[in-house]
């Protein structure tokens, strides 16, 4: 089964009422995350979605309003943050980066 949750589809300019892209596919046991937009990690912990437990994340391009949580995507996980960052991403988060535009791919 494939599920898709859209947890921002706003524009550039902040609003209340939507967040700015961000959408979550899950098919199987895998969790595949299209751009990071503002307000995209709030959605994915409103959702209880462990970031570590995310298997790649494509952006489609990189204006702001894709990528602003981009940051907090690496960086906001707190399990990640309490122990050694290089050993606990090399060993958890083997997913990838993937900038769709210019087919760039960082292995993380």
């Amino acid at each position: 089964m494939i599920k898709i949750t859209i947890l921002g589809s706003g524009t550039a300019a902040p609003r209340l009422e939507r967040n700015m892209s961000g959408y979550l596919l899950e098919a199987g046991n895998k969790k595949i995350l299209f751009d990071s937009g503002a307000g995209t990690i709030r959605q994915l912990l409103k959702l209880k979605i462990n970031l570590l437990d995310v298997n790649n994340i494509f952006y489609t391009h990189l204006h702001n309003d894709h990528i602003n949580d981009l940051g907090a995507v690496i960086w906001s996980n707190t399990e990640v943050l309490k122990t050694d960052i290089k050993k606990q991403c090399s060993k958890e988060f083997r997913g990838n980066i993937i900038l769709a535009k210019d087919k760039m791919k960082i292995n993380i």
